[in-house]
């Protein structure tokens, strides 16, 4: 930063043409980097909330993807230190000439154009990936808030209380089907050898029918006889009287009997979301705030690099335009050519806001620097 400064305040004055080669391929390797380091942030968010239960990035993962990062940001900014350089140009509005730090005069001018090239592909490069991947998550984050939200209104129409007469009405049905179909196959089938088979199979239908009257009939007479005396205890025995307690063991197997019954008979109620059945994938709160951080840093890379492309795709197919701004119009040029770099200055106030722990080692490091000095 300092140094775009001092280039902007003494753009005909520059005459170090080591420090402006070395400075532009530090700015462009920034860049870069900064861009497929949000794409590997983005492709590890993707495997936190899209697929929680796969491989993850390791810490010593991490590692070789930012070494990787350095690497190939250095790569693709290497022409820097060749194109750039001292080049003379006439001052405006004056006769004599100064130097500022561009494509150097030592280069031909299509060869600046093949780097601004590849500088962008890069970056709209990355800026595609990132859409796509956080359009991913997103639509993900989406889907599964209202799956969760579906699976709670179901849980909670779950939890009304179950009608007695309408599961012994279903379990009377139940049993009335079975007779009937017993009486029926009987009847067609008395002579031959397969109904035997079935007058066996109907059988054990019939007897697990039998046993399932029971439960009905019992917790129902219970019902009825609480209800009546007004009485909480088991058939109104008071709980002195020695039969209290075999009576509440009585009364404990036919609710057992009614939970099997209501299992038998109804199996699982109508509306349930056979998706109760599978593990959730939550997403936890945190990973939700980390993400939401992410994207907004990505959403400001976006939003910080679409001058400088804008300018850059100007400037390649107009060189001359910049000569005929006005002085206002110039400024602007000149801040958007260099917003860019607003994106990393910004990243660590982000950061801060959003996530408490990243802001404790934050000011944690400034007391350490403060100290020392």
């Amino acid at each position: 930063m300092p140094f775009e400064i001092y280039d902007e305040l003494y753009p005909y004055l520059f005459q170090a043409d080591v420090a402006c080669k070395v400075f532009r391929f530090i700015n462009f390797t920034l860049a870069i980097a900064t861009g497929l380091m949000l794409v590997v942030i983005s492709s590890e968010r993707y495997r936190r909330i899209c697929r929680p239960f796969g491989s993850q990035l390791t810490e010593k993962q991490s590692i070789y993807a930012l070494i990787g990062i350095i690497i190939c940001a250095s790569g693709a900014s290497l022409p820097a230190l060749y194109v750039y350089g001292i080049k003379t140009t006439k001052i405006p509005g004056f006769d004599s000439f100064g130097t500022e730090c561009t494509w150097g005069d030592h280069i031909e001018v299509y060869v600046g154009y093949i780097f601004y090239g590849e500088t962008l592909m890069t970056v709209i490069g990355c800026m595609i990936a990132l859409v796509v991947i956080y359009s991913i998550v997103g639509k993900y984050l989406w889907e599964h808030a209202h799956k969760m939200s579906k699976n709670m209104r179901t849980k909670y129409q779950m939890k009304e209380p179950i009608k007695l007469d309408v599961i012994e009405e279903e379990t009377a049905d139940q049993i009335r089907m079975a007779r009937d179909s017993f009486r029926s196959i009987k009847q067609s089938n008395e002579n031959g050898t397969a109904a035997k088979t079935d007058e066996m199979k109907h059988k054990k239908c019939n007897k697990k029918a039998r046993k399932l009257e029971l439960p009905i009939k019992n917790i129902k007479q219970n019902l009825d006889a609480t209800t009546s005396s007004g009485n909480t205890s088991p058939n109104h025995i008071p709980k002195t009287s020695p039969n209290w307690k075999r009576q509440k063991n009585l009364q404990t197997c036919d609710m057992k009997g009614l939970k099997k019954a209501f299992k038998n008979v109804t199996g699982r109620p109508a509306g349930a979301n056979p998706l109760l059945s599978k593990p959730e994938k939550n997403v936890p709160d945190r990973e939700k705030r980390i993400t939401i951080v992410l994207f907004t840093i990505t959403v400001l890379f976006i939003v910080s690099f679409l001058p400088y492309i804008v300018i850059l795709i100007l400037y390649s197919t107009d060189e001359s335009y910049e000569k005929s701004m006005t002085t206002v119009e110039h400024a602007v040029y000149l801040i958007g050519l260099r917003l860019y770099m607003i994106n990393n200055v910004a990243n660590p106030f982000l950061y801060s806001s959003f996530d408490t722990k990243f802001k404790k080692h934050l000011m944690e490091i400034y007391s350490f620097l403060s100290a020392l000095i």
